[in-house]
């Protein structure tokens, strides 16, 4: 029993320890919440007149990073006219941990808040991937003055994230047969997380957890089966924070701070981009589409939950054409079935 004990629970977790140093052009805020935030920021070339409402770019999670991919996708609407600002949010990548008793979504929102402050402007364009989607519908719920558009990529759900399903067998994951590697001691630390999140952050370092958690689950679940060849190789970062991810799950639930009725009124510019193969199921973006007044559905065949990885130059000219006012190319998803329904059935007949 004492043998299973330590080689169990006690042991140290398993993992890949990196000590990545953060890139040159690395920048830090400090917040007035107390958060100390790593971020990015790429400026319009020279002779290019900078539009006013800058992009805010919101990485998934919760409790991921800014990857680089990501540098390299977005910094690109810097050609537009637009200052691009990437960074990490509080407890990931490159930016400070805090107490993991002090993550918390009012935390994330009123971070978001305070860097529009320190960027200085009125109103930012947001553009939010998975978990980012739902911070920036949860900011926006709070703050509708201060958003000028906004753009949700294969969007997690708005409220309520521990109830959210995932779907692997639409994904590259499905074929490989693999099933991310869970860990008793890991299990007990969520349940004293629930209890005191300060004894579960004793009982297991943030540190330790997010060493063992680099890489998890497998990079195939975000693009189409056949399509593992396009996914990026993995760059050192600053770490992922699962403390981060349980506190959001276990903020995000009931009704209370739920966006959805403040936001059946906000006529703020939206779109909505989803792929053939995210793990998230339908209903999620059609509930954005359908609670969001301006908001439009822009459907990516064989694309999975990071479009980009595979679909980059369609989604650049969605993103672009919705930013700088132009028609897209792309046409919308209107009506409330399932798109992939629609286009499977089509192929098939």
């Amino acid at each position: 029993m004492a043998t299973f004990l330590y080689s169990e629970i006690l042991r140290p977790l398993p993992g890949h320890s990196e000590s990545a140093k953060p890139p040159a052009n690395t920048h830090y805020w400090q917040l007035a919440t107390g958060s100390h935030i790593a971020y990015w920021v790429y400026d319009p070339p020279a002779g290019v007149a900078v539009k006013p409402e800058p992009i805010v770019f919101l990485h998934g999670g919760p409790g991921l990073h800014v990857t680089a991919n990501s540098h390299r996708f977005y910094s690109q609407f810097a050609r537009d006219g637009f200052r691009v600002f990437l960074f990490d949010q509080a407890g990931s990548g490159f930016s400070d941990r805090l107490p993991v008793k002090e993550y918390s979504f009012k935390r994330a929102v009123a971070d978001l808040e305070e860097i529009r402050k320190q960027i200085g402007a009125p109103r930012v364009i947001l553009i939010g991937h998975s978990w980012g989607a739902v911070l920036a519908a949860n900011y926006m719920a709070s703050y509708p003055e201060h958003v000028a558009k906004v753009v949700f990529a294969s969007p997690g759900p708005m409220w309520n994230l521990a109830e959210m399903h995932i779907y692997y067998e639409r994904t590259a994951y499905s074929r490989t047969h693999a099933a991310d590697e869970w860990n008793l001691r890991v299990e007990e630390a969520l349940r004293l997380f629930e209890l005191n999140p300060t004894a579960a952050e004793h009982f297991v370092s943030q540190s330790e957890l997010s060493t063992w958690w680099q890489g998890k689950p497998d990079p195939s679940i975000e693009v189409c089966p056949g399509r593992e060849t396009s996914l990026p190789t993995h760059v050192p970062n600053g770490g992922s924070n699962l403390y981060v991810n349980w506190a959001m799950r276990r903020d995000m639930l009931g009704t209370e701070n739920d966006p959805h009725p403040h936001l059946r009124s906000n006529r703020t510019p939206a779109i909505i981009l989803y792929g053939d193969c995210d793990f998230v199921d339908w209903s999620i973006p059609l509930d954005y589409r359908m609670t969001l007044p301006s908001a439009r559905v822009f459907y990516f065949a064989y694309a999975g939950h990071t479009i980009e990885y595979t679909n980059s130059v369609e989604m650049v000219a969605t993103i672009r054409s919705f930013l700088l006012d132009q028609k897209s190319e792309l046409p919308a998803w209107d009506g409330p079935q399932d798109p992939r329904w629609s286009r499977h059935h089509a192929a098939s007949n």
